[in-house]
């Protein structure tokens, strides 16, 4: 082998290690990108999940009132039927 091929296997090295330096400069660059919008995400997810929530204690509270007043509704016709009979 000679002075040549050393040469040129050094000049392909250098080539090959400045390619390497740049993969590892995209993977990084790609790493915290993906590891933002996986935050982003999380939080996004998070903000929905309390909607959510409140949506669900919201028609707790309505249906609590539905059945309140049903049962209202249910003891004042009982009495009124009661009433009648006596009545008679």
């Amino acid at each position: 082998m000679g002075e040549k091929d050393t040469q040129d296997i050094k000049i392909k090295m250098a080539t090959m290690e400045g390619d390497i330096k740049e993969i590892k400069s995209l993977i990084q660059n790609l790493d915290k990108s993906l590891n933002q919008k996986m935050d982003l995400m999380n939080e996004n997810t998070e903000e929905k999940i309390k909607v959510v929530n409140y949506r669900v204690a919201d028609i707790e509270s309505n249906q609590k009132w539905i059945v309140t007043g049903l049962l209202g509704s249910f003891g004042t016709f009982l009495m009124t039927l009661l009433t009648s009979f006596i009545k008679k």
